[in-house]
């Protein structure tokens, strides 16, 4: 508080200002003084006044915080009542409504009770009426009654007639739906039997060229050569062989005759068990429009050995084994199944023994493949497997080379059928394996079973060119051991001479027969021999003056002069049958294939 007093602080001042002398400057001072001091006493009251001031402003201060919270909880509280005002006027406006649309609603109900009550006289009119009317209608309804039990009764017999309808309407139905099926299938078998009768009407029809030399050379294999071959009284096996060759080289000339376009042509027999994609292989060379000409499916398919081989457009013709050529459209052909033909009721391959179809075929030029039946046991009960394997080992006796087919969705290696088949044919034909429908197996595996079929091959002494992964689907090869499939058809596609090979193979047949009859008359040889170390014999054990030694010794010596009496009567004739079989031989192979070799190709010359 002293801060705001004057005097402390112009005291001094006010002192020294008092010792200086100047006349009437006392006065002033003192006057000056009580001034100062009047302020600082003005001072002390106003400081006081203001220390009251605050002590009574806080009490304001604090009646005020408190007057607001009252406001603010008489505002919330004010809040609440108008609330509850505006919702009981709310309420009151409502019922006000209520009351007069329930007024409105009572003054209408009051008109409809009068109404109510005016009708309510006249039905009671009405119903006096309608009691009449009700009298009326009992004695009505008694009489509909004895008519309704007589209806009840007539109903009840139709439902039961009804009934026995509706049963015989269902076993009609029944019996309806199963002739429908049973026409659909005389149907359907009717169109099969048309188709089968057209086909054979067409095979039966076909007219035979005139081939007087084709006729005379089977007619020499089957008659004189068979008669010379049994005349040689070879062992029965070998007979059948030889016949069985002879039939072969028959069938082959047939063949270049009805189609001289395979004269200079590579055979190739497409080979394997029954649904191995051989007719897929196959048409897998021609154009894409044809691909899909040979018979393919999961049974057997194929009956009919099948010569397919490049040619400028699409051709397909039945041979018959009276040598006349039957055109075929692609439905005919691919009629030919194991099916087909079981239900024709006769052997068609006896009368139409091979087809031979002529395609577009870009990859290839001088090669002609055979598609082949399966020689395994079928899958299906229509397969003629013990035909199909004859058919499946003449086919192979003609072909120049053998690409034998492996299917790899039924087989994870070479079955133990194919390996016995190919040992029992196995020669000195090139041969190669195709593992077929690779694309369904991963590619980390083709190379196990690859390696696997190698080995087995190897195993059994079986010669083999290469073997391939290969995808008929795709139509290219992806994997192989050896050549590959494309250098090895390289290697095969080129001009041959097919007279000159049924030369060489007639000619190796009749020397396969020298040397049968030379073994034979050696055995004769033998007894002279015999009979000599027979007659040693005796003389050691009974002597040289012993009658029992000469008597042996007489019957011995006729038996060599009649050894030697029948072995050179056998060496010439056996010879002189041989010559005249080989001659005739090659003068009707020359007649039949229009080639004429001066000089027979001898099997000594061949080797």
């Amino acid at each position: 508080m002293s801060d705001l007093l004057l005097v402390p602080r112009l005291e001094p001042a006010l002192t020294r200002l008092k010792r200086i002398w100047p006349w009437g400057r006392k006065a002033l001072i003192e006057q000056l003084r009580q001034h100062v001091e009047e302020a600082d006493e003005h001072t002390l009251r106003m400081q006081a006044l203001r220390q009251r001031i605050e002590a009574e402003l806080a009490g304001v201060s604090a009646e005020l915080g408190a007057t607001t919270s009252d406001l603010e909880r008489l505002q919330a509280l004010h809040g609440q009542l108008q609330a509850e005002h505006s919702a009981q006027t709310q309420q009151l406006r409502e019922r006000t409504n209520a009351y007069a649309a329930l007024a409105q609603a009572h003054k209408l109900q009051q008109g409809e009770l009068d109404q109510l009550q005016r009708a309510h006289a006249s039905l009671e009119d009405a119903h006096a009426q309608l009691q009449a009317a009700h009298q009326r209608l009992e004695e009505e309804h008694g009489q509909l009654q004895a008519a309704h039990s007589e209806q009840s009764r007539q109903l009840a017999e139709h439902t039961a007639a009804y009934a026995t309808l509706a049963g015989e309407h269902e076993t009609l139905h029944s019996e309806h739906a199963s002739l429908t099926n049973s026409h659909a299938l005389l149907q359907a078998t009717a169109e099969l039997v048309e188709r089968r009768y057209r086909l054979i009407c067409n095979i039966l029809n076909g007219k035979p060229a005139e081939n007087p030399a084709l006729s005379e050379l089977k007619s020499w294999f089957a008659g004189e050569f068979a008669r010379d071959v049994q005349r040689l009284e070879l062992p029965a096996d070998v007979t059948s062989m030889v016949l069985e060759q002879a039939q072969s080289i028959s069938l082959h000339v047939e063949l270049l005759s009805d189609s001289p376009a395979l004269r200079t042509k590579s055979l190739v027999a497409v080979a394997g068990g029954f649904s191995s994609g051989k007719s897929s292989f196959v048409t897998g060379f021609m154009h894409r429009e044809h691909s899909q000409l040979l018979a393919k499916g999961i049974q057997p398919v194929t009956a009919i050995p099948t010569y397919v081989m490049p040619g400028r457009e699409l051709s397909i013709y039945g041979h018959t084994r009276k040598g006349a050529h039957v055109a075929l459209t692609k439905d005919e052909y691919a009629q030919l199944t194991h099916d087909f033909i079981a239900n024709m009721g006769f052997n068609v391959k006896e009368v139409m023994p091979h087809v031979v179809i002529e395609a577009p075929m870009p990859e290839v030029q001088h090669l002609a493949f055979i598609d082949m039946p399966g020689y395994d046991p079928a899958a299906s009960d229509t397969a003629d497997t013990a035909a199909d394997h004859g058919i499946a080992s003449a086919v192979l006796s003609e072909a120049d080379a053998v690409i034998w087919l492996v299917a790899l969705d039924t087989n994870g290696t070479l079955p133990a059928n194919d390996m016995e088949f190919l040992l029992q044919h196995a020669d000195d034909r090139p041969l190669y394996v195709v593992l077929n429908k690779a694309d369904l197996r991963p590619m980390s595996s083709l190379q196990d079973v690859i390696e696997e079929i190698r080995d087995h091959l190897e195993d059994s002494g079986i010669q083999y060119q290469g073997i391939c992964a290969y995808s008929s689907t795709l139509g290219k090869e992806l994997l192989h051991e050896g050549k590959s499939l494309s250098e090895v058809m390289q290697e095969w596609d080129h001009s041959t001479d097919a007279a000159l090979m049924l030369y060489k193979e007639f000619e190796a047949m009749v020397h396969a027969l020298d040397e049968y009859a030379n073994r034979q008359l050696h055995k004769v040889e033998n007894v002279n021999e015999l009979a000599h170390s027979i007659e040693l014999d005796i003389l050691q054990m009974v002597g040289s003056e012993s009658k029992v030694f000469r008597a042996a010794q007489n019957r011995l010596g006729q038996l060599k002069e009649l050894a030697e009496s029948i072995l050179g009567v056998e060496k010439s004739d056996a010879h002189q049958r041989l010559e005249n079989m080989r001659m005739r031989g090659y003068q009707l192979l020359q007649e039949n294939l229009r080639r004429d070799y001066r000089s027979p190709p001898r099997q000594d010359a061949q080797a």
